[in-house]
């Protein structure tokens, strides 16, 4: 068995052709949700992690998506693990397979920096598996604030919407653009060629960046320790719709899991 190489043309006919046969091959019969979001950013330029995260009626190989961002606000960094493992295939070659490289299962991604000149920053992320993808946190995007003024509070706007791609000599159309799916399905049990690859019609929800302290996430008060204290600030704050700093590992709730993190520190 041979693993993965990345190339550019390998990696998008691997990654885009999951997406825009999806489209062609069948008309809409199954719905699916992605959801970008919110997290919670420290001032000081210290690396966190943006979930994106999907539901579907239908089993997912894979997802194609873009992320704007005022580019003077925040910083691109990568992506790292969500509920499953990523990999990106830098490094991957046609020597044989080496036990506990890769597996089925991980999902191999591409993304592209397509920030401007100006304050325009812009990222295509396009990911596939080998095997249906489980729904929750498929990754995290990593960003930085690099707000020169950032305060506490903050919020710093990121939108997510469907790639769309436009290279004339790729075959796409250049004047209004060729949509790819943001979500990818699965083939069918049957393998039937006319629902290969099944059109997913798909929720996109975006959420914001809050600029929070410039110490751990742990520390909620913000006063340099983390203690009972902070426990407290979670739990007051428990079903809120906007947690602010309580919301400590940034999936945009205040809940068990951020009292967990905040124990684990203690």
């Amino acid at each position: 068995m041979k693993h993965f190489k990345r190339t550019t043309p390998c990696w998008m006919v691997l990654l885009i052709g999951l997406f825009v046969f999806a489209g062609s091959a069948f008309a809409a019969e199954q719905t699916g949700t992605l959801t970008t979001g919110p997290a919670t950013g420290p001032a000081d330029g210290t690396v966190f992690d943006y979930p994106v995260a999907f539901t579907a009626t239908a089993d997912v190989g894979g997802v194609a998506f873009t992320l704007t961002f005022n580019k003077d606000e925040l910083e691109f960094v990568g992506l790292t693990d969500g509920d499953v493992s990523v990999k990106d295939p830098t490094g991957f070659s046609d020597d044989p397979y080496t036990a506990g490289e890769a597996t089925a299962s991980d999902l191999f991604y591409q993304h592209t920096d397509a920030a401007d000149a100006n304050a325009n920053g812009e990222v295509l992320i396009a990911a596939a598996s080998a095997t249906a993808l489980s729904e929750g946190i498929i990754f995290n995007v990593q960003f930085k604030v690099v707000k020169a003024d950032a305060a506490e509070g903050d919020v710093l706007s990121v939108d997510v919407a469907a790639t769309e791609l436009d290279n004339e000599s790729a075959g796409y159309n250049t004047t209004n653009g060729t949509t790819v799916d943001v979500l990818g399905a699965m083939p069918d049990a049957d393998g039937n060629f006319t629902n290969v690859f099944p059109a997913l019609g798909t929720t996109l929800t975006g959420g914001d960046v809050t600029v929070g302290s410039t110490g751990p996430a742990e520390d909620v008060t913000g006063d340099g320790n983390i203690n009972l204290l902070d426990l407290l600030a979670v739990i007051d704050l428990m079903g809120s719709p906007s947690p602010g700093a309580a919301d400590v590992n940034g999936d945009g709730n205040a809940n068990l899991l951020d009292l967990l993190a905040i124990i684990d520190k203690m």
